[in-house]
């Protein structure tokens, strides 16, 4: 297994997609300032400081930055 984790800061607005890459890996989203909208299927979440949110292979999402926000994001393949 190979496991990269990143610090992502999204200014509000922005959009996080899934790559390629990703379509085969779980990844955790973990909020650490600001607020994220994650949508997937009909399911719509709000990500707010300290929430943690698991997304497992191939499940197609967008997360929206409602405000400025710093999330952790890791990628284990």
């Amino acid at each position: 297994e190979n496991i990269t984790i990143t610090i992502v800061a999204l200014k509000a607005n922005e959009v996080i997609h899934p790559g390629n890459a990703e379509n085969c890996a779980i990844m955790t989203l973990q909020v650490l300032e600001g607020e994220i909208l994650f949508i997937s299927a009909d399911n719509e979440i709000k990500l707010e400081s300290k929430n943690l949110l698991t997304i497992h292979q191939k499940l197609s999402f967008n997360a929206t930055a409602k405000t400025d926000t710093i999330c952790l994001l890791t990628v284990v393949r």
